[in-house]
């Protein structure tokens, strides 16, 4: 639960828009949550911009099989509350939004220029990575300049670093440890390595580094820069500006500049651990 009652309709109730990266269920069951909460605030009338109406129609962006499987759950359970979806792919290469949205279905078109009047996000674009069929990363582009990166779970993808290039935040997998290459690849995730590469060939200003594998739940040994004196300059700044994000943290972007002074404290959520489902993640 986030919160008390009324804090949940504040958060859910004030939800414009949801970006799921791909269809395994630690990235989009939460939704069915997020849709019944909003139904009750459908009930009960309230919004929490104006007690008097609904929430508007929530904006979904996610992989095509994703507006089936909502439709599909609002209709067995009963739900009424709106929803619009856009396919991720729709989004991709050079489709900027909302400019670019100027053809599109009056409903879609409103919902993205929404995101800009209420949110700021002045452009959204996709890119298709490697992890499993319809996997995405995202680009996320704010009025004042801010550029926001998410790789989603996938490998490395050199698409995605030209994509978010001078991001200013980077959050990208890293589901193992560089120890662990082969595991990575068969799984199609991303060792800690891999992604600070990412983050230099982005040339990102801040990493943030999650989706740890529960099996080896500690601080990545590429962060620590004990062992890095003699590498590359590049290389130590990127283990300069990178932190690890955990469950329910939530960042202002002042607080990116002490980060990375969190890796000493970090190592007591991520002391190290038994082998356990390597799909149960951070």
């Amino acid at each position: 639960a986030y919160g008390s009652g009324a804090q949940v309709d504040q958060v859910v109730g004030g939800l414009e828009c949801v970006w799921i990266s791909h269809m395994h269920a630690d990235h989009h069951l939460g939704l069915l949550t997020i849709m019944h909460e909003r139904q009750k605030l459908l009930t009960r009338g309230l919004h929490v911009d104006s007690p008097a109406s609904p929430p508007r129609p929530l904006l979904i962006v996610g992989p095509r099989e994703l507006c089936n499987w909502v439709a599909t759950f609002r209709r067995l359970a009963g739900l009424h509350a709106p929803f619009i979806f856009i396919a991720n792919d729709r989004l991709q290469e050079k489709t900027w939004m909302p400019s670019a949205s100027a053809g599109w279905d009056p409903k879609l078109r409103g919902a993205i220029e929404r995101l800009k009047d209420t949110l700021g996000v002045q452009a959204l674009q996709t890119v298709s990575v490697k992890h499993c069929r319809d996997a995405w990363a995202v680009v996320v582009r704010h009025v004042s300049g801010l550029r926001i990166a998410y790789s989603g779970d996938c490998r490395p993808s050199e698409k995605f670093a030209r994509l978010g290039r001078g991001a200013h935040v980077l959050i990208h997998e890293a589901t193992f440890e560089e120890a662990l290459q082969e595991e990575a690849v068969a799984r199609k995730h991303s060792t800690a390595g891999e992604a600070m590469r990412v983050s230099r060939l982005m040339h990102a200003e801040r990493l943030l580094l999650t989706h740890f594998s529960q099996r080896y739940p500690k601080i990545p040994g590429e962060m620590e820069s004990e062992g890095h004196e003699s590498g590359e300059e590049e290389e130590r700044k990127t283990i300069a500006t990178t932190g690890v994000a955990f469950d329910l943290m939530k960042l202002r972007l002042p607080d990116l500049e002490w980060i990375p002074q969190l890796k000493g404290p970090s190592r007591w959520l991520f002391p190290g651990g038994e082998d356990g489902d390597e799909e149960s993640v951070m």
